[in-house]
């Protein structure tokens, strides 16, 4: 793995953050299939770690407490930045998230293990990410780590590395669907551009590997990419 978490999105988090908000319900499906096992409940405390720009706070119903802590301060200072290798002052939480970071994260295991000491007794770790050998593995770490400033090469998922957490069962492991909305085809280059941190990406180019690697479809209100992750929820023994 050529950077891990911390230090990517020491340079790139500011653009990420500028597609999230610009664009904030383009996501949506992606972070609404963390629960589509568990709803969640009105009063459920969530942990939301790393939480970039605290994007999970408007996905969930009112009444849901949620703490975004962060492994970078690449997004602006938003969240509280924890160190991975240290221990967390955290309490415990009915639900713990994981979203789209792992695959950035070498020590896998361990860092789910810290997760999973944070998750309540009855409670769930939720975590999604792009699966090992997946089409869009190969979009991010062949396209993706063409154009921006960081590369890519990521450390993507297979159940083997959900097997060694310590503490912990796997309670559901599946792929996915979690399409992204777009309301025009610019909006939807525009988007990636910025969340991928694309700096010398020709439009054409990015709409051609999105065809070919990920998959584009007509949505009700304008195109969709096909996105799709593993999601895994975990329980803590």
């Amino acid at each position: 793995m050529n950077l891990e978490y911390g230090d990517i999105f020491e340079t790139r988090g500011r653009p990420y953050h500028r597609a999230m908000t610009r664009q904030p319900q383009a996501r949506r499906r992606e972070f609404e299939q963390l629960f589509a096992r568990r709803p969640l409940g009105a009063g459920e405390t969530i942990l939301d770690l790393p939480a970039g720009g605290g994007y999970l706070q408007t996905m969930v119903p009112d009444g849901c407490l949620v703490e975004g802590y962060e492994l970078s301060a690449g997004f602006g200072g938003r969240e509280t930045v924890l160190d991975p290798a240290e221990p967390w002052p955290l309490d415990r939480f009915d639900r713990v998230v994981c979203l789209a970071a792992l695959h950035h994260i070498e020590d896998k295991a361990g860092f789910l293990g810290k997760l999973i000491s944070h998750t309540a007794p009855g409670g769930v770790l939720h975590a999604a990410d792009v699966a090992q050998d997946a089409p869009i593995a190969a979009f991010l770490d062949d396209f993706v780590g063409r154009f921006n400033v960081t590369g890519h090469e990521g450390a993507y998922l297979d159940r083997r590395t959900f097997e060694q957490v310590e503490g912990a069962q796997i309670a559901a492991y599946e792929e996915r669907d979690c399409p992204w909305a777009f309301e025009t085809e610019a909006a939807m280059l525009e988007f990636c551009a910025d969340l991928f941190g694309l700096t010398a990406c020709p439009p054409d180019e990015l709409l051609a590997a999105l065809k070919r690697y990920v998959g584009i479809a007509d949505g009700a209100g304008g195109p969709v990419l096909n996105w799709r992750l593993t999601y895994v929820d975990l329980i803590p023994t």
